[in-house]
């Protein structure tokens, strides 16, 4: 091959490729993920009123860099980061809530939402909370819970959940944190993280909320 033709080869690859990135790029903006249609699967029983709420603790969120409803990154095809809100509209931490509460609700438990504002205070999170009319509380704090999307989803949680009785008092406590990732999909990234980051969510909020001292203490 002659190098004039190499030569053209060479600006076909690179023509495709910063095709490919300007594809990826457009298709990186203005993503939605559905927290709050997610009804999360649990084995649990109780005979109690349970308020359910989930306290926004991201550090970028307590400081006022993002914004309530946000999720996670989707990345253009250089890598140039976009950010992902909620379907919903409002507060990621309310759509959890919501999921988690209709969760409980498909078990026969008297659950509603107790809406929380973010902070880095627990005790503060807890007074907000128990102003409720409910018997006890179970609140799932967010320290951590991103997803990072190029072509493979990278996703990122600390949480933590508590069970209180109608006073305040913590009856029991678990913690969940990981790195993981999901897989991905060269052809449509956008389209495999909007319909798998969900998935993960139920899995995690599932695992975190059946531990055993968890559900006992709902009872």
């Amino acid at each position: 091959m002659s190098r004039f033709n190499q030569h053209l080869k060479n600006l076909s690859k690179l023509g495709v490729l910063l095709a490919f990135g300007v594809l990826l790029s457009a298709c990186a903006v203005g993503n939605k993920y559905d927290y709050k249609n997610q009804p999360i699967d649990l084995a649990a029983s109780s005979d109690q009123k349970i308020g359910v709420s989930v306290v926004d603790q991201r550090i970028y969120i307590v400081s006022g860099e993002k914004t309530p409803d946000f999720v996670g990154l989707q990345r253009g095809g250089f890598g140039n980061p976009f950010d992902v809100s909620t379907k919903a509209g409002g507060p990621m931490a309310d759509s959890f809530a919501f999921a988690i509460a209709d969760g409980l609700k498909s078990r026969g438990i008297d659950a509603g939402v107790v809406i929380a504002s973010p902070t880095s205070n627990r005790s503060e999170a807890r007074g907000q909370v128990i102003a409720g009319d409910f018997s006890k509380y179970l609140i799932v704090y967010l320290s951590e819970w991103k997803s990072d999307t190029l072509v493979n989803v990278k996703f990122i949680y600390d949480v933590t959940a508590e069970v209180l009785d109608k006073n305040g008092g913590v009856l029991a406590v678990n913690k969940l944190d990981n790195t993981e990732v999901l897989g991905g999909d060269f052809g449509n990234p956008p389209a495999f993280a909007k319909e798998n980051i969900p998935i993960a969510f139920q899995r995690v909020m599932k695992d975190l909320i059946s531990d055993p001292a968890i559900l006992d203490a709902l009872k």
